[in-house]
């Protein structure tokens, strides 16, 4: 996971898409949708490239941004959140982005989700 060289979510996905990115996805429960292509990948259907966290030192919840390429070689990037108020997902799509976070914030993001049962 890279940390330090991006100031800033906009500016690390506006240096993604100069690089190849082109496409937005947003993530699901259990895949990530782009709106512009109509399309749907499931957790097997598309591989982490980069991934770079954006920590919000007033705000709960930090910023993810990964740049994902799929199987049919569509690049894109997804904007998402870790913290207390992200949203749910299923443990494939879990396994799938969260591998890509150091330790301590699986093992976190393991515990809080437990906590909710």
């Amino acid at each position: 996971m890279n940390t330090c060289l991006y100031q800033s979510t906009a500016e690390a996905l506006q240096q993604l898409k100069s690089r190849g990115c082109k496409f937005e996805f947003e993530r699901e429960p259990a895949r990530l949708y782009c709106a512009v292509l109509s399309l749907r990948l499931d957790a097997g259907e598309f591989i982490v490239d980069e991934v770079y966290r954006f920590k919000h030192p007033f705000q709960k919840n930090d910023s993810l941004v990964y740049a994902i390429s799929s199987s049919m070689g569509i690049k894109g990037t997804v904007k998402d959140e870790y913290g207390l108020y992200s949203k749910n997902m299923t443990l494939e799509m879990a396994k799938k982005l969260l591998m890509h976070l150091p330790g301590e914030m699986m093992f976190d993001k393991v515990k809080d989700s437990q906590s909710k049962w």
